[in-house]
């Protein structure tokens, strides 16, 4: 057994430049913090990024040594969007044999951690479907061989099934969860494929509210014409307009939750090998084409969460 007080845990996630990093990762400080374990932050990037700096940055997985550290605590969902989840633990594996804990994936060997991603993107597309006569869906997905990515996909196609729609794949257009792809899926969905689309749903916020954004550029009105959702419920989901259909997942509460059982893990001297998830809620507001019209409505899309940054952090 291992004293809390003389606990030190690596955290690695790729940058600070996104809610979703910031949020889990002061849900593990906080954690650790009230536990007395100590933490040591590495922005690490993304292994085989398209952006340099990021590339460049994977250089820092050198300085995480064993002898340092009594367990790493990785954000392997950002870390492995480019390479996969099977060559990324291969670097992984490279660090050492040391208690770990992988958030965002889920493997057989590992103690992985995450959200219900199928229950709460399949909740989003039926939504669309049943409560808004939306036929014509377009998917922006993740990066294919990611987990997360795969598993929200495979809740789309079946969403559709289950509603006696078609898949097609001309309604699919395989980004990267970057913003960008928003852009470029409504491009390809409009310019190249020439589909009509009633509906839109993206595999994070970030390429929804892109696209929702290309689409109005183009004088296409969401939710009117284009019903839209996203997945992840970022704070720019609930302050643009219309507010983000989204499907919620606490970033805070899976990196404090996270946290808490490897440096149990670590305390107790035993690691187990399981994966443990949190809850995805459906959060309906206007770009799906519900009416959010209360002030106590609105109130509520633009409150600050756990997940939210304040402004001294800013």
């Amino acid at each position: 057994m291992k004293n809390y007080e003389d606990i030190t845990i690596a955290l690695l996630l790729h940058d600070f430049h996104n809610d979703y990093n910031v949020a889990l990762y002061k849900g593990a400080i906080s954690v650790a913090s009230k536990l007395g374990v100590s933490v040591v932050t590495f922005g690490v990037g993304s292994f085989k990024s398209p952006f340099q700096n990021m590339e460049m940055r994977t250089r820092l997985f050198s300085l995480v040594s064993t002898r340092d550290f009594d367990g790493i605590f990785y954000v392997s969902s950002s870390l492995s969007n480019y390479i996969g989840v099977e060559r990324f633990l291969e670097y992984a594996a490279s660090l050492g044999d040391v208690p770990s804990a992988h958030v965002g994936i889920r493997h057989d060997s590992l103690l992985t951690f995450g959200i219900d991603n199928y229950s709460g993107m399949y909740d989003a597309v039926s939504h669309l479907i049943t409560e808004h006569g939306r036929r014509k869906i377009a998917y922006i997905s993740g990066t294919h061989g990611v987990y997360e990515a795969d598993v929200r996909f495979q809740a789309y196609r079946q969403a559709l099934a289950d509603n006696n729609i078609a898949y097609d794949e001309r309604y699919v257009y395989e980004g990267s969860f970057l913003r960008e792809d928003g852009v470029s899926a409504v491009k390809a969905f409009l310019d190249d494929r020439k589909i009509a689309i009633d509906g839109l749903v993206g595999a994070n916020d970030h390429m929804a509210l892109y696209a929702m954004k290309e689409l109005q550029n183009r004088g296409i009105s969401v939710p009117e014409q284009v019903s839209i959702s996203g997945f992840d419920d970022l704070s720019s989901a609930r302050s643009c307009t219309p507010a983000l259909t989204t499907v919620h997942q606490s970033a805070f509460e899976l990196g404090s939750f996270a946290m808490r059982r490897l440096a149990e893990g670590i305390h107790d001297g035993k690691i187990e090998t399981r994966h443990e998830q949190l809850p995805a809620r459906l959060t309906v507001r206007q770009s799906c084409g519900c009416q959010a019209g209360t002030a106590a409505h609105r109130a509520a899309n633009h409150e600050e969460s756990s997940d939210t940054l304040s402004e001294k952090e800013r």
